[in-house]
């Protein structure tokens, strides 16, 4: 009796999930078309432009006097509604982790003048610096730091001093 309870229950259970899989794909909703703030689909044909990563308090600043100058810039944020504001207000923006290649390459980093760096998280922006200086090596670099200890780790992982 086990035998047999193990005989079909082995024939049976591929059949089972093939069909849950099959009810599950007709029940299933359609996959979305990718949306514009997808990386993917965002890329920036920009040459000679400025990278404003993070667009908090920092970034906001950054973007205005850039704006001022009338010097070209990309925004570059994590969160889908900043950079629906962004585009609203006419600014080319990629909604994204810039610590991700994928992101940077495009935002046209390769073809960017410089990048600033705004984002809080020293670990995080340490890791964009390193990936951009991978992908554009003349790159200027420009970040935020706290102290000390966070400008010395940014520095380390290719940002400019402040005697550069």
């Amino acid at each position: 009796m086990i035998l047999a309870g193990a005989i079909v229950s082995i024939v049976l259970n591929p059949l089972t999930f093939a069909a849950l899989d099959r009810s599950t794909a007709q029940s299933a909703p359609p996959i979305a078309p990718p949306r514009p703030g997808d990386p993917d689909l965002a890329q920036s044909y920009a040459t000679g432009h400025a990278v404003i990563v993070g667009y908090g308090m920092v970034g906001r600043s950054l973007a205005e006097t850039l704006r001022a100058e009338d010097r070209p810039f990309l925004v570059i944020d994590d969160r889908e509604e900043e950079t629906a504001r962004r585009r609203a207000d006419g600014v080319e923006a990629l909604c994204g982790n810039a610590a991700e290649t994928a992101v940077l390459e495009a935002a046209n980093v390769a073809h960017a003048d410089r990048i600033f760096v705004a984002i809080p998280n020293v670990f995080e922006a340490g890791q964009v610096i390193e990936k951009a200086r991978k992908v554009n090596p003349d790159l200027r670099i420009d970040a935020r730091a706290e102290n000390e200890a966070e400008r010395a780790h940014l520095v380390e992982h290719g940002a400019r001093s402040r005697s550069e």
